[in-house]
């Protein structure tokens, strides 16, 4: 089995600390141009002008401040860049701004500026695209994401530097920065368009800009010719396919329909990368898979005691064997076990069978109760989690009813906080444990993960930590939290996994981080 495993992961760091950085993350020249040669190792061979990327979901908003989903998330680099990104290890390093200082209250940040830089329509980035894109990540009530800007004070500077003002000192600071909705938009562009994205898209000075929106079909993103790499990106034109079901994109991979497959259900990546012409490539991930239990849809989920029991009545075991054929692991936490401050001494859940029936007992419920799980639509691997929580339960006395959704409709329903269990997935997005905790306890944003859960002692640690600026201490307060939620079986998780993407061989130079983004402007399709 030619099994390919993305470059190593790395330590992943957070250099809020750091005095200054050094380089940039830009390439060196190369010559080439979008669309033209590539370079195949051996002399120079004709590249195709389009790479066409199949993908289970449509993007549901492609504004950066309220973007909620992945198939949105992993794009916004491509198009939007900010002041530093996450490079395929994992760690943080420069993008839009080569270096920078902090002042020795870590209050003041002076970043240095990439010169020239340009949007994708051809005009300057300005300090007031910088104070447009700053105050829309501050101030727009409906984002999940807001909290990572509502330390800045101030915003000041020029075309070659950016001086950011903060309020308090932040562990996080550099972490806040990558995030997708720091990454600097035009302001001319939202007022032009009516000052929503709404009906559009954001301009950006990434590698792509996008080019056409086709809703629940396709995403089109066309080389930005104004991107501030010289010779990059490779490839004219990057499209993004939906094809929800799982065994309709594996097909049209290996008929040539698609180039790259993301989401290859596990227990076909054996299969599919037997296949002549086509290769499975693992990106270690900080994705996850949750059993989410909404309390406020079936009461029997509101009780601490009676998910402690459905925790014993579960062989998380089984579950790895049969679903990841190898391609993930067992997490103790909801953080992925390849995030900073996981922590790795809470106990593994115990498998006990007669033990949950007599804990379902004691918690009112000796003939057990009935569930309903919904599922994804096409989803191998969510239908394949149902069944496996189905079987298990059923020894426990729990009855499971299994539901199929399309992910429009799933979406809705889950939002609306309607839906009693269902399969939670979450990719870090940066490389610090803020995201996701900040994520489950905004009980406004999210409703605990979608579960009606909240905890005032939680929320308390978590303030600490935002202000700790001292690791092991700060490390210290994100483990209690992990702890509490452990404790209470708040948003469990099946497994940390993988992210296998199957793509032809004519295809180089793709790549992702563990945290799911997407770098595009190598990728080249050779004909």
């Amino acid at each position: 089995m030619k099994k390919h495993i993305a470059c190593c992961l790395a330590s992943i760091v957070i250099l809020s600390l750091i005095t200054g950085c050094g380089g940039n993350n830009t390439a060196d020249p190369k010559d080439s141009s979008a669309a033209t040669e590539a370079d195949s190792g051996n002399g120079s061979a004709e590249a195709a002008d389009t790479i066409l990327i199949g993908r289970q979901k449509d993007p549901t908003d492609l504004d950066p401040t309220s973007g909620n989903d992945y198939e949105s998330t992993r794009m916004y680099h491509s198009i939007i860049e900010g002041l530093v990104t996450v490079d395929e290890n994992g760690e943080l390093i420069p993008d839009l701004a080569k270096e920078w200082e902090i002042s020795d209250d870590g209050l003041v940040w002076t970043f240095h500026l990439i010169p020239g830089l340009k949007f994708s329509d051809g005009t300057d980035v300005t300090i007031d695209d910088w104070k447009f894109t700053f105050d829309r990540a501050k101030n727009t009530e409906e984002s999940y994401w807001k909290y990572t800007a509502e330390n800045i004070v101030s915003v000041e500077g020029d075309n070659e530097t950016l001086t950011i003002t903060l309020e308090n000192e932040n562990p996080a600071t550099l972490a806040y920065l990558s995030l997708f909705n720091m990454g600097v938009q035009s302001k001319a562009h939202f007022e032009e368009i009516g000052s929503t994205y709404d009906d559009g898209w954001p301009v950006g000075c990434g590698a792509y800009y996008v080019d056409e929106w086709k809703h629940d079909e396709y995403v089109n993103l066309k080389a930005n010719p104004y991107y501030y790499k010289e010779g990059y990106p490779k490839t004219e034109n990057v499209k993004f396919v939906t094809v929800p079901d799982d065994s309709s994109r594996t097909m049209m991979l290996q008929s040539g329909e698609l180039d790259i497959a993301t989401d290859i259900p596990y227990s076909s990546a054996e299969t599919v990368d037997a296949v002549d012409g086509i290769s499975i490539v693992a990106y270690p991930s900080t994705n996850c898979r949750y059993i989410v239990m909404n309390g406020a849809a079936n009461e029997a989920l509101a009780k601490t005691e009676v998910r402690q029991a459905l925790m014993l009545g579960t062989d998380f075991q089984q579950i790895i064997d049969m679903s990841l054929y190898g391609y993930g692991q067992i997490t103790k936490s909801y953080l992925s076990p390849m995030q900073n401050s996981y922590n790795d001494d809470l106990p593994d859940w115990e498998y006990d069978t007669e033990k949950a029936k007599e804990a379902l007992a004691a918690a009112g419920y000796p003939n057990g109760f009935d569930v309903t799980m919904t599922v994804a639509s096409g989803n191998a691997l969510f239908e394949q989690l149902g069944t496996l929580l189905q079987d298990q339960w059923s020894k426990i006395g729990v009855k499971v009813n299994i539901e199929s959704l399309d992910i429009a409709a799933l979406r809705d329903k889950q939002y609306n906080m309607e839906l009693e269990l269902l399969v939670g997935s979450w990719t870090d997005d940066m490389p610090d444990p803020s995201q996701l905790t900040q994520y489950i306890l905004d009980y406004d944003n999210s409703y605990g993960f979608y579960t009606n859960w909240k905890s005032e002692e939680a929320n308390e640690l978590f303030a600490q930590a935002s202000k700790e600026m001292d690791d092991t201490k700060r490390e210290a307060l994100y483990k209690e939290i992990q702890k509490i939620c452990r404790d209470e079986v708040v948003l469990p998780a099946f497994f940390n996994a993988d992210e296998i993407v199957g793509q032809s061989d004519k295809i180089t130079g793709f790549s992702q981080t563990p945290y799911g983004t997407y770098f595009l402007d190598e990728a080249v399709k050779t004909k």
